[in-house]
């Protein structure tokens, strides 16, 4: 649908473009369609008026003949559309999901980073991204039936009004309360439903929590499942009572006007009923116009009033996916990394730099400064909520909204390009992914333009590997880097923790960004392990500018230089051993608190 704003007359037109052929087929059955009732009420009324005029010597004349067939064509039509009807709704809802998945995945991609961490946001983004196919097939599919819906009635009223205009005006005048009511009802049903959608999402997590791979050793070790079970039935009848009540509401609504209009009909035929006493109109007629009062009654109802409860509920979606459409995005997201060439001293410095995040009022970072340079290695150490990896989230660009400013090598963050960044900075963060893809292409992937299944790509990969000590248990596999992993394809190889990091950092180290950044990325592991993990990237990255973000002391002191962040701000910064030397220093307190660990 694009990034502009839509409404019914933009949606209809857009629909109609991308959707040429099956727009022709709808016009031209719901049109036949529409006019079969018309059609089929006075086939009706010709066949008993002429069987009632023919005689015995010839009772089966032509026009008795004519509209029998008649009848019967329209029966046949009647039955068989829906069977077609049905193979084009599937050509045409495949068509629709291929498109509006592509704009929805470009959008996605393309958002500002800001909203991912948004709870009220992301609520916005699950209710665009899980419902647009539905909402747009079904308002598409409810706009062509509404037009054809009014021809129907129109054919119908014209009919009715002919025989009586007393009862055609009598059903014009009960026809806007209904569609008025309705269209409340639309209204109200759609905040109903995102509300249920939103208890929906949280049993659905909590049933995954229960089925899942992920949590299926805890789920064991803590027997956890009861409890959870609980919950999940608790969320599911809240939900199932939610969604009882819009369709309890949405029956009430359409059954109070269906007596309504009940009521009416047998008003209408009664008022009728001396026009057919004074042979005003034929009995055929009559009969004919019985049938039609009450298909044109159901129609305005049911069809019209559920017709018009959709086209609100569409007209509230509509609101909602311009909300999305119109959420900034960030310039060049889909921009590839460009190498760059990093100068002899490269820097990265922070000046008076204060954030908090979005919707949020405690600064993370306030008046935050220091300067690293050099081809050295740096760890950033603080308590938790101290800003560590808040640094990191500001120096690749996911967030622009700061004060202060922060320059990589001399010029301001800001003035890169999004791919500049790219190429700048890597990161590997502590809920780092892990790709059901090969080994070789989940190291690859980070670099996904250069790389190449042969040739010096491929050999660079397995050295990095081999530097990091995972070429032994990679060739334990069957088909060693070429091995799927995970349970996504048969034969897939799920890994343990430390090897998912380890293939984590082969990622970074194989992206040659000349600032690496690790953010606890081996939290999971035990402090000496996690400390040989990063000797050993230190060894292969020795020269570049590596930042090591963690709250270990053990893992710190191997760096070349040591920042300590306390409430938002560097206070202490030098080698180990100097920061040691501080009488009540905080690095020296974290560094005692955890002296057991190493030693």
């Amino acid at each position: 649908m694009g990034n502009r704003r839509i409404n019914l007359y933009t949606f209809c037109r857009k629909m109609t473009k991308l959707l040429p052929f099956h727009t022709v087929f709808y016009v031209i059955s719901q049109g036949l369609g529409a006019l079969i009732p018309a059609a089929q009420t006075l086939a009706i009324a010709m066949f008993i008026n002429n069987v009632s005029a023919s005689n015995a010597d010839q009772p089966y004349d032509a026009k008795v003949i004519f509209s029998l067939l008649l009848i019967l064509a329209c029966v046949f039509f009647q039955n068989v559309m829906p069977v077609i009807t049905r193979v084009v709704n599937v050509s045409k809802r495949n068509r629709l999901t291929l498109h509006m998945n592509h704009i929805l995945l470009e959008k996605q991609m393309n958002l500002s980073y800001r909203y991912i961490e948004d709870n009220h946001t992301c609520n916005l983004i699950y209710r665009v991204r899980d419902n647009c196919v539905n909402y747009f097939d079904e308002g598409y599919t409810n706009v062509i039936n509404s037009l054809a819906l009014f021809v129907k009635l129109a054919s119908l009223m014209l009919i009715i009004f002919k025989a009586s205009m007393i009862s055609g005006l009598v059903i014009l005048v009960i026809v806007y309360p209904l569609l008025f009511l309705a269209m409340k009802t639309g209204r109200a049903n759609y905040v109903l439903e995102q509300d249920a959608e939103t208890t929906k999402r949280k049993y659905q997590y909590l049933f995954s929590v229960l089925t899942g791979k992920e949590a299926a050793n805890e789920r064991n070790l803590f027997g956890f499942s009861k409890n959870i079970t609980e919950r999940y039935n608790e969320l599911f009848d809240v939900a199932f009572e939610k969604e009882a009540k819009i369709i309890n509401k949405r029956y009430a609504n359409m059954k109070s006007g269906s007596i309504v209009t009940l009521i009416v009909s047998i008003c209408i035929m009664a008022i009728m009923l001396p026009r057919l006493f004074r042979n005003e109109i034929s009995a055929g007629l009559y009969i004919g116009l019985a049938g039609a009062v009450l298909d044109l009654i159901q129609s305005m109802s049911w069809q019209l009033a559920g017709m018009m409860q959709n086209y609100a509920k569409l007209n509230q979606f509509f609101g909602d996916y311009n909300r999305y459409m119109e959420l900034d995005e960030q310039v060049g997201a889909e921009e590839d990394a460009q190498i760059m060439s990093a100068p002899e001293e490269p820097s990265l410095e922070f000046r008076n730099v204060s954030f908090r995040y979005p919707g949020t009022d405690r600064y993370i970072l306030k008046n935050c400064s220091f300067t690293l340079a050099g081809g050295c290695s740096y760890a950033v150490v603080g308590e938790n909520g101290a800003g560590k990896t808040t640094i990191a989230k500001l120096v690749m660009g996911l967030y622009g909204d700061y004060k202060g400013d922060i320059l990589i090598n001399g010029r301001n963050v800001k003035e890169y390009s999004y791919g500049e960044l790219k190429g700048l900075v890597a990161a590997v963060f502590q809920d780092f992914a892990r790709y059901e893809l090969t080994v070789e292409e989940n190291i690859g992937i980070g670099k996904i333009v250069q790389y190449s299944r042969a040739g010096s790509e491929k050999n660079e990969i397995e050295n990095i590997c081999d530097g990091l000590n995972m070429t032994d248990w990679i060739h334990s596999f069957p088909g060693g880097f070429d091995t799927m992993l995970g349970k996504l394809e048969e034969g897939g190889v799920d890994l343990s923790g430390g090897q998912w990091q380890k293939i984590a950092i082969a990622r970074l180290l194989y992206s040659k960004a000349p600032i690496n950044i690790l953010d606890e990325p081996t939290a999971a592991m035990d402090a000496v392990a996690e400390s040989k993990v990063y000797e050993l990237f230190q060894k292969l990255n020795i020269g570049k500018f590596n930042i090591l973000i963690t709250h270990r002391m053990g893992a710190a002191r191997i760096a070349d230089e040591i920042l300590v962040l306390q409430n938002g701000a560097v206070v202490e910064q030098g080698k180990h051993d100097w920061l040691m030397k501080i009488e009540n220093g905080v690095y020296r307190k974290m560094y005692e608190s955890q002296r057991q660990w190493y030693e």
